[in-house]
């Protein structure tokens, strides 16, 4: 994950989050800073959209609203979180939900 910082955030009007996780040259404006996030990667077994609606208020609550991502074209099925995150935390609140999840 990359963490863009915005000159004038005011020109992407509807983005409430400035972590863009993918490619930032569709977007018209202009990028002042992207620093490298520090994250920590756990194979997974969530599969599908209605998984990700099962996981989402537990690691909304844990890591926060939009600092986690579920790769489901990996064969891993990739989670990514900060690296601030405690990784037994994460592992504890999925399998809470009914998921596991192993630290890669």
């Amino acid at each position: 994950m990359y963490e863009v910082v915005f000159r004038n955030p005011n020109c992407i009007k509807g983005i409430r989050n400035y972590v863009i996780m993918a490619r930032v040259w569709w977007c018209n404006f202009t990028v002042q800073k992207i620093f490298k996030m520090e994250t920590v990667q756990f194979k997974t077994n969530i599969k599908c959209s209605g998984c990700i609606a099962t996981v989402t208020p537990a690691l909304n609550e844990l890591v926060g609203k939009d600092k986690w991502e579920v790769d489901l074209l990996s064969p891993d099925k990739v989670l990514t979180v900060p690296a601030a995150v405690d990784e037994e935390e994460i592992r504890k609140a999925l399998e809470k939900v009914g998921y596991k999840a192993e630290e890669i």
